[in-house]
């Protein structure tokens, strides 16, 4: 279902590279509810998760210099 500002979000979006970063940081985000909050995630297993999604954010940064 699309909501009737789906156009204005997307030309927001094209001009503004902030979706990469929404992402990352709702990934991250989800990563710690896992660990912290369901404990489904050891922290061993999440550990190299931030460490690959940190990589992933400092490529990203370098790209946009």
């Amino acid at each position: 279902m699309r909501e009737e500002s789906n156009g204005e979000v997307r030309e927001y979006l094209l001009d503004q590279p902030y979706s990469v970063t929404l992402v990352l940081v709702e990934t991250s985000n989800a990563m710690w509810k896992h660990h912290a909050l369901h404990k489904t995630i050891s922290r061993e297993e999440a550990y190299p998760m931030f460490r690959a999604l940190n990589m992933l954010r400092m490529m990203f940064l370098s790209l946009n210099q």
